[in-house]
């Protein structure tokens, strides 16, 4: 192959998945300290640039909704749009709703096949009738959701030594 054409499926792919700080109101309002001053808040943005989510075109709005046009970044209501018909703002999810937030994608086959055909789909269910799961339904939120071993806006492939499983 040339390079020529090796370069413009290069591209092509690139342009295709995205990239996780591609430009949107999420991350031109949390990526920029003159509109953020809360360093854990500042810190998503350059986290989720390493996430497997990121690594698969996805971006901030694939999970928590809202308009991601990039004009809006300085408007936060028309940002964190709950009623934007296409994909309404849900924000961050409480505790007890986070088995379900991360649920929505990770049980649905057909998405998940766009992006890893051989991952399970199966865990939300798991979850459920696990120890944490049972508590978690009784109203006990100090047992271990999703986010407490596979991490938020940073989440590594398991193979990777920095992954937090």
């Amino acid at each position: 192959m040339t390079r020529r054409i090796l370069l413009c499926l290069l591209v092509g792919i690139t342009a295709s998945f995205g990239t996780a700080a591609e430009e949107n109101s999420c991350v031109t309002c949390h990526g920029n300290s003159d509109m953020i001053d809360d360093a854990q808040l500042l810190a998503i943005v350059e986290s989720f640039e390493a996430d497997v989510h990121a690594e698969a075109g996805l971006s901030c709005h694939d999970c928590h909704g809202g308009n991601p046009d990039p004009v809006l970044a300085e408007d936060m209501f028309a940002a964190m749009d709950e009623d934007f018909q296409s994909n309404p703002y849900q924000g961050v999810p409480e505790r007890t709703g986070i088995p379900a937030f991360c649920g929505r994608c990770h049980s649905d086959p057909l998405y998940m096949r766009r992006y890893r055909p051989s991952g399970r789909v199966d865990q939300e269910r798991e979850y459920w009738t696990s120890q944490h799961g049972v508590l978690l339904k009784q109203g006990d939120t100090k047992v271990a959701t999703c986010t407490d071993c596979h991490g938020i806006h940073g989440i590594r492939q398991a193979s990777n030594p920095e992954a937090s499983v």
